[in-house]
Order: structure tokens, then C-alpha cells, then sequence
């Protein structure tokens, strides 16, 4: 079985949402995140699925169904200390998760 890999996310994939962000900022922070294959509800990376993000402890963060993280708001740039942030769902790249064996 072979692993499956992913690229990073780069500012040219989430411009429209990210519109006023240096892009050398937006680069910086956007390595955290699988490139989406679509803006606005990507599937998630580890299921395949879409539409199973569900909110968890942590403003804008939460996860999929099947455990996989994300991120909805996004606090960067312009928006660092505004309510809300920038509004837009991306799963957390393999590379950022560390799964535990409990």
C-alpha cells in the first residue's frame, strides 16, 4: 500500500479569501495547511469526505468526523486581532499532525 502525500497549501489557492495579507506572510502561515481541492469545503484529507467538520474546544479549530484536524478562522495579517479572522475551512497537512495511541 503506498502513502498517500499531500502538498502544501501556497497563497495562489486561497487568494480570494486571503486578499489582503502580505503573501510572504500568507506563504508562511499557509504551509500548515493541505492544499484545498476546492475553496470553502475541501474533503478532508485522512476520509476522503466532505461536510463533516465539526467545531471543537479551540476558537476556529476543530475537526472531522473521523478525527482529523482543521482550521475555519483564520487570524493572520489585517485581520490578527479581529473578531472571526478570515472565514474559510482547511485541514491541517500530515506533516503538523501528530496522532497519539490512546
Amino acid at each position: 500500500m503506498t502513502k498517500k502525500t499531500f502538498e502544501h497549501c501556497k497563497p495562489e489557492d486561497v487568494q480570494a479569501v486571503f486578499t489582503d495579507v502580505a503573501a510572504e506572510e500568507l506563504a508562511a502561515y499557509l504551509v500548515l495547511f493541505v492544499r484545498p481541492e476546492a475553496v470553502g469545503n475541501p474533503p478532508c484529507p485522512h476520509c476522503g469526505e466532505r461536510s463533516r467538520f465539526r467545531w471543537g474546544l479551540t476558537h476556529g479549530q476543530g475537526n472531522c468526523t473521523c478525527g482529523w484536524p482543521g482550521r475555519y478562522y483564520h487570524y493572520i495579517g489585517p485581520r490578527e486581532h479581529r473578531y472571526g479572522g478570515y472565514q474559510t475551512l482547511l485541514w491541517y497537512h500530515p506533516d503538523q499532525v501528530q496522532r497519539s495511541r490512546s
